[in-house]
């Protein structure tokens, strides 16, 4: 005689899972139906618990969400100085502190074998939205700037090279930016398949991959002072590999019972739900990582070079916490031109990597210079470039012979504008308006932000020879 497919199930929960309830057996397909409502707690425990799993969900998405928002009505600007936002790390140690917890709660269960009645599942509920929230949050700064995470990943596989000298290491990076954005996606998705407990089967097992992996890298880190930031929030919240390091050891703690029990944790609400959100959660970040790579990342957390910043005094300004300048590498910005480049109205184009950047884009800005020489004669024009003018001169670039180059360190430019080339527009010093060379700026936009000066011809100085004719580019590796 055959038995039905879900029998030995069946059987298990009536002798181990639910000795206090009595059940029916019907057709297989039933059966079948009936333990996948039944979830990882009894029929009652499930249905007592929802309004908590709500609870859950309101406490996580209340944590990303009002956060920066109380921040932002709490938080008192400086005059002059980047904006310190704590909205990121206040999310951080919140959730690791919810994670300490229900940790606790979860391990506390498991071991005296009450993980799968009513109040086991509350907790591994709450539990499952915090872990969740953090990948949720980690996720969200790095996928909407996927050019950012990109550079880290280029530090990673140098820092990879150096202790495997087979490691592909130039290989690997023009790849970066996809990868970054891959992992960062998938990330997110994650996070949201936990959230709603959605094939923990493979959702548990890819977490602890994941965070095994980001444990073993953090871990190499600490060994070592090559990397100075993990890159794990982006630019958000900078840990130091150390700090990372310890969080990941606790994360790893804190989703090992994703892993063991992901044969016994379903989703809490059924049908197609979860499986549309889960698809939802790819799709939707997906499209969102490729705009912010297309154009420009949703917000920008990078402290001395955002929109609002007085550039000028960030450049001569010390942190006084960090021990170091606000906005580096400035201290000649425009005195090639015997210009002060903080002065008036100004458009500085951003030139990173000029070989590899896009030909059409290059002359695009060439042409917006050309055009804003004729028709905008007020707005100084200059160009930051990492490379000398003796190595420029090999490349493809139209730009007028008179137009003021600057010298300066790569990571410096892709700090300021994540595109090659970028744009900045500045007024006496302070950072106005910011554009990807795929949005690049029209004149007429230009002249607007520049006012009445933007017809006022300049009156430079005779310009002195140029003195980055030589074969040298900066290094300093401060972002």
């Amino acid at each position: 005689m055959a038995w039905p497919a879900s029998f030995g199930q069946v059987a298990y929960l009536q002798v181990v899972e639910l000795p206090a309830q009595s059940i029916t057996l019907g057709s297989g397909k039933q059966q079948t139906q009936m333990i996948q409502d039944m979830g990882t707690s009894t029929i009652d425990g499930n249905k007592k618990s929802k309004s908590l799993d709500l609870a859950a969900w309101g406490i996580s998405l209340g944590i990303l969400i009002l956060t920066p928002i109380l921040v932002g009505i709490l938080r008192t600007p400086p005059a002059q100085g980047p904006v310190k936002d704590p909205s990121v790390m206040i999310i951080f140690l919140s959730l690791m502190a919810l994670i300490a917890v229900s940790s606790l709660g979860v391990y506390g269960l498991w071991f005296t074998k009450r993980l799968n009645d009513s109040n086991g599942s509350n907790v591994w509920n709450f539990h499952a939205k915090f872990l969740g929230a953090l990948f949720l949050i980690s996720g969200f700064v790095k996928l909407q700037d996927p050019v950012g995470f990109g550079y880290k990943l280029d530090d990673y596989w140098d820092f990879f090279q150096g202790y495997l000298s087979f490691f592909p290491n130039e290989a690997l990076k023009p790849l970066s930016v996809y990868i970054a954005g891959f992992v960062s996606v998938i990330e997110v998705t994650l996070a949201i398949a936990l959230m709603l407990g959605w094939r923990m089967r493979i959702t548990g097992t890819i977490l602890l991959l994941l965070i095994l992996f980001f444990t073993f890298l953090t871990g190499l880190a600490t060994s070592s002072d090559k990397l100075t930031d993990c890159g794990c929030f982006g630019d958000a919240l900078k840990l130091k590999p150390f700090q990372s390091f310890l969080k990941d050891i606790l994360l790893t703690v804190a989703i090992l019972p994703a892993f063991i029990l992901r044969k016994r944790i379903s989703p809490f609400y059924h049908g197609g739900l979860p499986g549309y959100l889960t698809l939802g959660a790819f799709v939707l970040p997906a499209v969102v990582s490729i705009y912010c790579f297309l154009y420009y990342p949703l917000i920008d957390f990078r402290g001395a070079y955002v929109v609002g910043q007085d550039l000028k005094f960030n450049s001569q300004t010390i942190d006084e916490e960090e021990g170091q300048i606000y906005a580096h590498d400035f201290s000649e910005f425009g005195m090639e031109c015997n210009y002060d480049g903080f002065q008036g109205p100004t458009l500085y184009i951003i030139l990173y990597n000029p070989q590899k950047a896009s030909q059409k884009a290059l002359d695009e800005a060439a042409a917006l210079v050309k055009e804003l020489k004729e028709k905008a004669p007020g707005i100084f024009v200059a160009a930051g470039a990492n490379m000398s003018a003796k190595k420029r001169a090999n490349l493809s670039l139209n730009f007028p012979a008179d137009m003021c180059w600057s010298l300066q360190d790569e990571k410096v430019l892709k700090t300021i504008v994540r595109s090659s080339p970028g744009f900045v527009f500045l007024m006496d010093g302070k950072v106005v308006e910011k554009w990807h060379y795929n949005a690049i700026p029209s004149v007429e936009e230009l002249k607007q932000l520049a006012g009445p000066k933007a017809n006022d011809p300049m009156v430079l100085p005779t310009a002195t020879p140029d003195t980055l004719a030589t074969d040298s580019a900066t290094s300093d590796s401060t972002r």
